[in-house]
């Protein structure tokens, strides 16, 4: 009786598509306020054409650029949707809610009429300061004389800064 052996090789082949294309994209800033812009930054690999799209913040506004600029004149949080294509094949990148548009803050004198301009002689006191602020959650103080001191105290629509 003679003995069989049997030998059994196995291969195994990663098969890659050299043509592939993957859509990608970045932002430096992702908050912004309302009337600023954005540069959107391709990252795609294998991208011939571009489709973006960027609903709602960005007024409906479309693009076929590589890297486009997109000022965004509406608060609140938007999609930025890129679509690339190598001609044949297409591939989507969809980030939500990745842009945040913010309303630009306002500060309104409350206090006196010309509180904001005094001229005072050493050892007198100077009128409080104050200002409505709308739209911020903190305030920072520069340019205040040694002697003074500024103060944010925060309310739900803003708050009030005194000096």
């Amino acid at each position: 009786m003679r003995n069989k052996v049997l030998i059994l090789f196995f291969a195994f082949v990663a098969i890659t598509d050299a043509n592939a294309q993957t859509a990608d994209f970045s932002a430096p800033l992702t908050t912004i306020c309302v009337g600023e812009s954005v540069q959107f930054t391709d990252l795609s690999t294998g991208a011939i054409t571009y489709a973006w799209t960027f609903p709602d913040g960005g007024v409906g506004q479309t693009s076929i650029l590589p890297n486009p600029l997109i000022t965004y004149s509406v608060p609140g949080t938007y999609t930025v949707t890129l679509t690339i294509s190598d001609g044949v094949n297409n591939d989507t990148e969809i980030k939500t809610d990745y842009i945040t548009v913010i309303s630009a803050a306002t500060a309104t004198l409350s206090s006196v009429v010309g509180t904001d301009n005094q001229t005072i002689c050493q050892g007198s006191l100077i009128t409080q300061i104050a200002y409505d602020v709308t739209g911020a959650t903190g305030a920072d103080f520069s340019g205040l004389p040694a002697f003074a001191t500024g103060a944010f105290n925060p309310s739900a629509t803003g708050g009030t800064m005194t000096v």
